[in-house]
């Protein structure tokens, strides 16, 4: 056990608690009911929920993800960062204004108006199995993170995380969740600004480990798209970007959080 590693784990998850617990101890007497715990009264700050938004699509899975496909397979297939926050634009341009007028909950709402519960109940499965897969995900990147860090067995990484989730959410609802992603936001930008110039220090520098990486990559070390770089899969690449520019709006963050979130930021100009 790397005992200062593991301190300072424990002083985060205390601190993403203890937030957690102080927004539930300051929710509005209104926000005590059911749309209050989902949709914290939709009247977060602007601030807060571009942050809620943000940590919703930034978690483990995708960190993680992305230095991966940076490493092994070039940044031409890391399309994660642009193609989510593409979706994020084409929803708020052409659906969050729309949602909030009409006081949703989730995307399951507008099916419920046009085909019936029945249906959208069938509708509800492949959400729910995306959202199990995603969580899934997340979960098992904080536990590899946790192994690396902690030396610690992957089981109680996720068992000990999953807790401490729930605890403040359930004391909370989703003030608790927001300010803590405001936290976890914060500290993540931190750390990252933190390991890059570490890291770049073991390499040369940022100019020559570009170098080495596109002398390693050639033409996949471009973001943009090429048959040099792609070869039999450049549809391929653009089959995922659509689906992850589109299918980023009805999917899991924005689904279960997103446009929650961002439906409760009064649009400039509207009543």
């Amino acid at each position: 056990m790397h005992w200062l590693a593991f301190g300072s784990m424990a002083m985060f998850y205390a601190l993403v608690y203890y937030i957690g617990a102080r927004a539930a101890g300051k929710r509005r007497a209104e926000d005590n009911d059911a749309d209050g715990m989902m949709l914290a009264g939709r009247n977060l700050p602007l601030f807060v929920a571009i942050c809620t938004m943000s940590a919703t699509w930034v978690g483990g899975g995708f960190i993680n993800g992305t230095a991966e496909y940076t490493a092994t397979q070039g940044l031409v297939w890391v399309q994660a960062p642009w193609g989510y926050a593409l979706s994020l634009v084409v929803g708020g341009l052409f659906f969050a204004r729309t949602m909030r007028r009409r006081r949703y909950r989730t995307m399951l709402d507008p099916l419920t108006e046009r085909y019936g519960t029945r249906l959208t109940a069938v509708l509800f499965l492949p959400a729910l199995t995306g959202e199990l897969f995603w969580t899934a995900a997340i979960l098992t990147a904080l536990g590899a993170t946790f192994g690396t860090v902690l030396g610690i067995d992957l089981e109680t990484a996720i068992l000990l995380s999953a807790a401490i989730a729930v605890a403040y959410t359930a004391l909370g609802g989703l003030w608790a969740v927001a300010m803590t992603d405001v936290v976890q936001l914060l500290i993540l930008l931190f750390g990252l600004a933190l390991i890059v110039p570490f890291a770049l220090s073991f390499t040369g520098g940022l100019a020559a480990t570009y170098a080495a990486y596109t002398a390693k990559f050639g033409a996949a070390a471009s973001l943009f798209p090429s048959r040099e770089a792609l070869g039999t899969s450049y549809w391929t690449w653009w089959d995922y970007a659509l689906l992850l520019v589109f299918g980023g709006i009805p999917g899991r963050c924005t689904f279960n959080g997103c446009w929650r979130r961002a439906t409760r930021v009064r649009p400039w100009g509207s009543a």
